[in-house]
């Protein structure tokens, strides 16, 4: 069973409300569930970032450094509920990223 620990102190929605609803229940809960809403939306649009009308013009703008924290948040969470075949996905991704990084 997974275990959820993140709050948003503003409006008290928790990270396991997110992941059972899939809604979030204030704008300060991006920052909040952070661990949690982050790699969904990565999954979902490619980043994690707001971008606004002109999103496809901002697409790629990580650096590696952003690009392995928000793989590794994503590992932790794959891993602490059990989805072991996304796991593994996601650390080839990291692997990759660091033998180009150190090029």
């Amino acid at each position: 069973m997974a275990e959820y620990k993140q709050k948003c102190n503003n409006c008290g929605h928790t990270d396991a409300d997110f992941v059972s609803t899939g809604f979030l229940g204030c704008t300060d809960c991006f920052t909040a569930l952070a661990e949690t809403v982050n790699p969904v939306l990565t999954r979902m649009f490619g980043h994690a970032t707001h971008m606004g009308k002109a999103a496809s013009e901002a697409d790629g703008d990580y650096t590696t450094a952003e690009r392995l924290a928000m793989l590794e948040a994503e590992l932790r969470i794959a891993v602490r509920n059990e989805r072991y075949q996304d796991a593994a996905k996601i650390k080839s991704q990291i692997e990759k990223l660091e033998s180009e990084a150190e090029k």
